[in-house]
């Protein structure tokens, strides 16, 4: 079977140039589409941006204006370096935006709010440190990092 056609029979039914044309084929576990050519793997979308559009990515990125990654229509695609493909995730959220501290952290198990009733309730001196974790569901040395102003510096005494 030639290369093309091993290629067209993992694309969709319905290929219409608005919608995604998700790919039929092997996914990689990154979650794009991968296509075999000999012994090298590929990504399916620089085929598809390679093939219709019959331009040589050479050194640039294959990048999808719609973010889904099995998407192998070449009307989402566009070619760019790895400082468009960084100004791109900025631009559409799906990245470090520059604030991850307390709440905003996605590892955070606190939130703001927490940190500052921590600080209360262990400076009124009726808890420890330990009945303060059991009662937050962390460590009592996250306790201690907070209460002494290692972690959650940001944090403000409301």
């Amino acid at each position: 079977m030639l290369l093309l056609d091993r290629f067209y029979d993992k694309l969709p039914d319905i290929l219409d140039e608005e919608s995604c044309w998700e790919w039929k084929g092997a996914i990689d576990r990154y979650g794009y589409g991968a296509f075999s050519i000999g012994k090298k793997t590929v990504k399916a979308h620089r085929i598809s941006y390679e093939v219709f559009y019959a331009e040589p990515l050479n050194d640039l990125l294959c990048l999808h204006k719609c973010d889904n990654r099995r998407c192998v229509n070449p009307q989402h695609l566009f070619a760019g370096t790895n400082l468009v493909n960084m100004r791109d995730k900025v631009q559409k959220n799906r990245c470090y935006s520059g604030d991850q501290k307390g709440e905003n952290n996605g590892a955070s198990k606190l939130t703001d709010n927490q940190v500052r009733e921590i600080r209360q309730l262990y400076n009124s001196g009726k808890y420890t440190k330990s009945q303060l974790g059991k009662m937050y569901k962390v460590h009592r040395t996250t306790i201690y990092y907070i209460v002494n102003k290692k972690t959650y510096k940001h944090i403000l005494e409301g």
